[in-house]
């Protein structure tokens, strides 16, 4: 684990640390220093600019061996490391206090030009300067973004290497204080119309401000060569900006921010070095999150780079139970990347209408993650229910949430191998409405979150106090809109998608059901007018399966490869892209948003 920069940080938690510092910060305005000094002018002597914290604090030249200076361990002294970069003495020994006055909040930075190991050790540390603006809007960022964000699954990027590192490195806090202007003004502004027509405020200038300065930094660390230290940062940095994107609804740059730090991540993971430590694995775990989210909204994105260290890697023998809420959703994020990896070699595979040509290793393939989504599901049953009962709402909430990915899972797993079928579909449409059962509950449970005390309509404005990184119900009601034909089911989703009006990640709820509607009409056009289907989806196990089959959508009325396209930063046209049978290919439809 990622030694710690704050003091006191082995006996309370990160954000506490981090509050506490903040809490005292009452400074005067300033800058950072390429010198590694702050606009306060003092004498004294030449301060020491490299080396670990205790030779610092010595003033005396440090060898920079690591994990611990050889200055510190023949002497007998306890070596403090390098900051956020790990090292230091034995463990029985807490790192040496950060020291916060009246005027400077000191803050470790690094020294982008040099980085004499793979690990990376800070050469210097200097004290930045933080304003009031700049100080209150670090503190909105600990206290309100960094614990909304991630949404129902906690992250240790989030609670612990984010705020550290922001700490650490100028362009991660520069970054993040860009990421906070774009928050706080979103979440302050809600009840005003859609803050892209209107003129550019103070935070919306302010974010604009930092967001250049963090890639000013971001640029003298990569620019002197590129080591795992400096990589590091960037990544950070980047999980930051595509968060910042995503916030506002700029998600083709969030795209392609993700595309670059992908390449990035797998050039920096992989191949022959030291082994991942603690805040690696940290940084490939939200990358495989960030990942997973836009490849379940589109299978052919402006993101389809996917490194093999996000391969989600097997936890060993199989457990009678989940541990906690992380496990069983990382076993949920196998399943789902087994499925898109089973959709892929199924289209590559060729095949004739009376005889589909497949190989028996991707049938087996299928077999076992039906089996492993089947052992999941026993899991959640056995030890779920004591657990939900002494949980709090947020955990209630996530333990809803992982129940429906489950049922989506599911449902996807087995069409899997024939992806260009629509019609298999309709042999689960009993999942379908367990689906919608699960989303309704989920709903009831999370009453916080999701309901609002306005009517339900098509016209809610963009709520930035309920968005979030991460994925939350908006995907499987998507996924039940576009994939179940049953009118009932998938306009009652819809209706859910229209109470919705914030963003998980690259998924907005507005906006997508506006592409939901789109998609009925498209698909069902007048077909329904003469059926005039009696069953209900609340009821539909208890009626006659022989009235539904009757009444199923044609074939040919249906989409497949369906693909949306975002248009715009922050989006004004959303097209969508499908096939049909015979003669319908390539077709199109435009959605103004």
């Amino acid at each position: 684990m990622t030694s710690t920069l704050i003091s006191g940080l082995d006996r309370c938690s990160p954000c506490l640390a981090v509050r506490e510092a903040a809490a005292e910060v009452h400074l005067a305005h300033g800058s950072w220093s390429p010198t590694g000094t702050t606009g306060t002018k003092k004498g004294g002597k030449a301060k020491v600019k490299s080396g670990c914290r205790t030779c610092k604090a010595r003033k005396i030249k440090c060898d920079e061996a690591f994990p611990i200076c050889r200055r510190c361990s023949t002497t007998g002294r306890n070596c403090d490391g390098y900051g956020i970069w790990g090292g230091g003495g034995n463990a029985r020994s807490p790192p040496s206090r950060v020291t916060t006055d009246r005027k400077t909040l000191c803050i470790a930075t690094r020294n982008s030009c040099t980085a004499r190991a793979s690990l990376g050790s800070p050469m210097f540390i200097s004290p930045v300067v933080a304003s009031p603006d700049q100080a209150a809007l670090f503190h909105w960022f600990q206290a309100r973004t960094s614990c909304k964000l991630p949404g129902s699954f906690s992250s240790h990027f989030w609670s612990t290497l984010l705020l550290q590192s922001s700490f650490g490195e100028p362009a991660i806090f520069h970054a993040v204080l860009a990421l906070s202007s774009v928050h706080k003004r979103g979440v302050l502004n809600s009840d005003r119309e859609e803050l892209h027509h209107t003129a550019p405020d103070k935070l919306e200038r302010f974010g604009l401000h930092h967001y250049l300065e963090s890639i000013g930094h971001l640029q003298r660390h990569l620019t002197g060569g590129r080591n795992r230290a400096s990589c590091r940062v960037a990544l950070i940095a980047c999980i930051v900006f595509v968060s910042m994107d995503f916030l506002r609804g700029h998600f083709s740059a969030g795209q392609i921010h993700l595309d670059s730090g992908l390449k990035l991540l797998q050039q920096t993971c992989s191949g022959p070095g030291p082994s991942l430590l603690a805040f690696d694995e940290w940084i490939i775990e939200f990358f495989s999150r960030l990942y997973l989210q836009v490849r379940l909204f589109n299978r052919q994105s402006l993101c389809p780079y996917r490194p093999l260290v996000l391969r989600p890697r097997s936890s060993g023998i199989p457990s009678l139970g989940f541990h906690c809420l992380k496990e069983a959703w990382h076993e949920i994020e196998k399943l789902m990347d087994d499925i898109f990896l089973l959709t892929d070699q199924a289209r590559d595979l060729p095949s004739d209408e009376s005889s589909p040509c497949r190989s028996v290793t991707i049938v087996e393939s299928q077999l076992e993650v039906r089996h492993r989504a089947a052992q999941w599901l026993n899991k959640y049953e056995t030890w779920v229910s004591p657990t939900v009962r002494a949980a709090s709402m947020v955990d209630t909430r996530a333990w809803y949430l992982l129940r429906s990915y489950h049922t989506m899972v599911t449902i996807m797993a087995e069409v899997a191998l024939d992806p260009l079928d629509e019609v298999l579909f309709d042999a689960y449409t009993h999942l379908f409405v367990r689906l919608l059962d699960q989303l309704r509950d989920l709903r009831t449970a999370s009453s916080a979150w999701l309901s609002y005390p306005a009517p339900l309509g098509r016209n809610l404005r963009y709520d930035m106090a309920r968005s979030i990184i991460d994925l939350g119900w908006i995907p499987p009601l998507f996924f039940t809109v576009i994939k179940c034909r049953v009118p009932t089911i998938r306009l009652e989703a819809v209706q859910l998608l229209e109470s919705t009006c914030h963003r998980e990640g690259i998924w907005d709820g507005r906006m997508l059901a506006r592409v939901g509607r789109r998609v009925i009409e498209l698909e069902e056009q007048d077909f329904f007018d003469h059926v005039n289907p009696r069953y209900d989806a609340t009821s539909y196990g208890r009626q006659d399966s022989g009235a539904l089959r009757a009444s199923s959508l044609p074939s040919s009325y249906r989409m497949h490869d369906l693909e949306v396209v975002l248009t715009g930063d922050p989006v004004r046209l959303v097209t969508l892209r499908f096939k049909r049978e015979k003669g319908f290919d390539g077709a199109l439809a435009t959605i103004p948003i």
